[in-house]
């Protein structure tokens, strides 16, 4: 999946890379859900190892800068290692931090890499990392405890990993499983940090929960194509966000920290950002000064995006998202939101990269109910009722969108 974030005050481009369609639930012996009073049913998690994945999840680029100056001289490193370059292991402003060293020494070109595990920035005790080769990639496995700057800790396995691109990258090596049962049918559940910045779980955007709604064995983790075409939404639960199980509704409402249980919850609500459940109001004010409300919208599909000037990703799409406006025509409403606030800045980039749908100004009303993440792009399809359809995120889940817009205004009205 690839996508743009924004971290701790300073762009970068984040790429997180998961399985195309589905990862496949190995099934093994899990302890038994438990329901309590109030109805809510807390699924005991197991952690498992994930050293060797199919595709490198939760993927994230280290980007080390040279030392020079201050930050040169508050290093501590052997006088034999050369040409220094320092970095967090993840950027997270409530995490202590933990630094990543590249180096070479004296009379080798190799590139090398030292970890701070205490934190102190001295290096001359640092573990110097060894690399495996994983297929084309070299890989580093390294357990690290983390700790919160509000005192809580836990040990988690981290890989640093360098690609043919040269690049240097790093991921959280594990995840969560576990099991809810409903009328004596299991669902699969696996739990995850969706960067290298997670590492302690919450009910939140910064962990996954990925649910076999459809109990066939295996997570679809992002919205695709079936080989007829079809659209597939991802099989992910968002937090406070009503998901389908059974004919019932569900709702994730509580992890605990180091991720050994989550906690869920029977849900009547009928308003939320997930399918087939009415779409909450979406207001925004359009470049050129007007108000948008999605209510207006009734009796068209609507197609609600997030986008940012400065993300590749969202470029990557926004031809053929603009292929949709006349397609259609006034069957069909394309809104895009800007991540950004400044009308000058949005209009200075529409003139180099048209957008032939309805352009706004950032709301972060509708971006803390709709992309609570943060993510760009992100996809919301609504259809002529006012039913949210499809949710998708990344780049390459523009094909699946498409066909859900073409799928609901080829349905007879």
């Amino acid at each position: 999946m690839q996508w743009h974030s924004s971290i701790a005050g300073r762009t970068r481009w984040v790429s997180i890379v998961v399985a195309v369609l589905a990862g496949c639930v190995s099934p093994q012996a899990q302890p038994q859900p438990q329901a309590d009073a109030l109805g809510d049913v807390v699924v005991p998690l197991t952690a498992v190892a994930d050293s060797a994945p199919a595709q490198w999840r939760g993927l994230s680029n280290i980007f080390l800068d040279s030392l020079t100056g201050p930050s040169r001289d508050s290093v501590r490193m052997p006088a034999a290692w050369t040409g220094a370059a320092l970095d967090d292991v993840f950027s997270n402003r409530d995490l202590e931090s933990i630094r990543i060293l590249r180096f070479r020494t004296e009379g080798d070109t190799t590139l090398q890499f030292a970890v701070d595990t205490v934190g102190d920035l001295d290096f001359t005790r640092a573990p110097v990392l060894r690399f495996a080769t994983q297929g084309k990639t070299l890989v580093a496995n390294i357990e690290l405890t983390v700790r919160s700057r509000t005192g809580s800790q836990r040990r988690v396995p981290y890989q640093i990993l360098r690609f043919a691109d040269r690049y240097t990258y790093a991921r959280i090596a594990e995840y969560r499983t576990g099991t809810l049962r409903i009328d004596d049918r299991p669902y699969a559940i696996q739990v995850y940090g969706k960067s290298r910045g997670a590492p302690f779980f919450a009910p939140n955007a910064g962990t996954v929960f990925l649910v076999d709604m459809n109990a066939d064995g295996r997570f679809a983790e992002t919205a695709a194509l079936t080989v007829e075409g079809r659209p597939v939404a991802a099989e992910l639960a968002l937090a406070a966000t009503p998901f389908e199980l059974a004919g019932r509704l569900y709702e994730i409402v509580a992890i605990d920290s180091t991720g050994t249980a989550l906690r869920i919850r029977p849900t009547s609500r009928t308003v939320a950002v997930a399918s087939n459940r009415r779409a909450p109001e979406f207001r925004a004010t359009s470049l050129t000064g007007g108000e948008f409300r999605l209510s207006k919208q009734r009796g068209k599909v609507v197609l609600i995006s997030f986008w940012a000037t400065d993300c590749i990703y969202s470029e990557r799409v926004r031809g053929a998202s603009n292929v949709l406006v006349p397609k259609y025509g006034a069957k069909f409403t394309w809104v895009a939101m800007a991540k950004e606030t400044s009308r000058a800045d949005i209009a200075a980039h529409l003139q180099k990269a048209p957008i032939d749908g309805v352009v706004t100004l950032a709301d972060s009303a509708a971006w803390a109910t709709y992309n609570p993440a943060g993510m760009t792009p992100v996809f919301v399809v609504v259809d002529a009722q006012g039913i949210v359809r499809f949710r998708a995120e990344g780049a390459q889940t523009m094909s699946a969108v498409a066909a859900k817009i073409d799928e609901l205004l080829a349905a007879p009205r």
